[in-house]
């Protein structure tokens, strides 16, 4: 009896509650005030949502970014071996070039002097110290022998002092040591060209023992005369940079440019044989 009496009750209590509900639902309806609420839970959310959504930008902006450093990486490493490549390409296309300009110089050299014989070498080495002295590539194997001139398709050069088999040793004619025959093309007056120690430093050489009143001006072009028997005739040699008074000697000496630099040469011409000299 009491029981039945406790279940009416709390049905009707569960009855009210909902009617009371009910009632506030209806009311929430019709005067607008779930919008409130909402924009109240929103107020709450939102910033949440949207730290969220930055985190997440954040990180797959991050991922972006190592990934595409990753690929500069890569496009950089792929560009700096295409540049290698193409350095080294045009480096052997320009040796190859100035092989050829060369050889084609040396040819028209031939053909022009038919009465010299010459073979072809090549500058492995030099000493740009008070000797200068240069090593080739080439040697009595190939018919160098001691003695010959050494020539470019500038002028003369030096003179083969050392034959080997397979390489050889020659010498600047700017060296203290040397000494060649030659003429001033201007009024042909022969004389003798030997090294400097006053200017072998900058790379010169002069004429010696003229006579005061020779006639020699700067520009004057030199020649080989051919006399000696080792130089053929007619090999330029240089130009007259000045001219100096020797008070020891009673003298005038010319220093001269010579037409070959020895330091910018790579490739010369030995002179094998010659009918141009005189004895």
């Amino acid at each position: 009896m009491r029981l039945g009496k406790v279940k009416t009750h709390f049905f009707s209590i569960m009855l009210a509650i909902s009617f009371v509900l009910s009632g506030i639902s209806v009311a929430i309806y019709h005067t607008g005030a779930l919008s409130y609420i909402y924009d109240a839970v929103s107020l709450v959310t939102v910033p949440f949502e949207k730290a969220a959504e930055g985190i997440d930008s954040l990180f797959l902006g991050i991922s972006a970014h190592f990934a595409d450093v990753d690929e500069l990486r890569r496009e950089n490493e792929l560009l700096r071996e295409e540049n290698a490549r193409l350095v080294a390409e045009n480096r052997e296309s320009l040796a190859v070039t100035e092989e050829y300009n060369k050889l084609r110089e040396f040819l028209g050299l031939k053909n022009e002097r038919s009465e010299i014989s010459f073979i072809d070498a090549k500058i492995v080495a030099r000493d740009v110290g008070h000797i200068r002295t240069f090593n080739l590539d080439k040697g009595s194997f190939h018919g160098i022998k001691e003695n010959m001139p050494v020539i470019t398709g500038d002028g003369l050069l030096g003179i083969i002092t050392e034959a080997g088999a397979h390489s050889s040793r020659g010498m600047s004619i700017i060296n203290h040591n040397t000494s060649v025959g030659v003429y001033l093309e201007r009024t042909m007056t022969s004389a003798v060209l030997t090294g400097s120690f006053e200017h072998y430093g900058r790379g010169l050489c002069k004429i010696i023992n003229l006579p005061t009143d020779a006639d020699v001006v700067v520009g004057d072009m030199v020649y080989t005369s051919g006399y000696g028997g080792m130089y053929p005739k007619d090999i330029v040699v240089g130009t007259v940079v000045s001219v100096e008074h020797e008070p020891s000697n009673y003298t005038l000496s010319a220093v001269v440019q010579p037409a070959a630099d020895m330091d910018l040469s790579d490739y010369v011409m030995v002179i094998t044989e010659s009918r141009s000299v005189y004895e």
